[in-house]
């Protein structure tokens, strides 16, 4: 099934439920974010839907909205939103990076947090 989506130009996939052979499917190189992994094959008795909306994880999901995942999850983006959505997003990896800038600069979380000196017991 992998190799087929790849050969559909398929882009990845997210399954609200468990896949097989995922190890198979990460030598593919091909982005899998599943809820669980078992070895047992598919149950193939349910009906689909293409172009319509789903739930997935209780989060809905409609033709045309911006699908983005990574080893920390999959994050679903309204297409009507994706320009704010965007401005938000560069704006927080902005922020970010003056906090690295500052910590490397030896100005540590903690101290621009206020919290107090941290004790060490010996």
């Amino acid at each position: 099934m992998t190799r087929a989506a790849q050969e559909c130009s398929i882009a990845g996939i997210v399954v609200d439920g468990a896949v097989r052979d995922a190890a198979e499917i990460r030598e593919l190189g091909f982005p899998c974010f599943a809820s669980a992994v078992v070895p047992a094959g598919p149950h193939k008795g349910f009906g689909g839907i293409i172009d319509g909306v789903i739930s997935c994880a209780g989060c809905p999901v409609r033709p045309g909205d911006i699908v983005l995942g990574d080893d920390d999850g999959v994050a679903v983006v309204p297409l009507e939103r994706q320009a704010n959505i965007l401005a938000a997003s560069l704006d927080k990896i902005a922020a970010e990076e003056a906090i690295n800038a500052e910590t490397k600069e030896g100005n540590l979380p903690g101290n621009r947090m206020g919290l107090p000196e941290v004790e060490w017991i010996d």
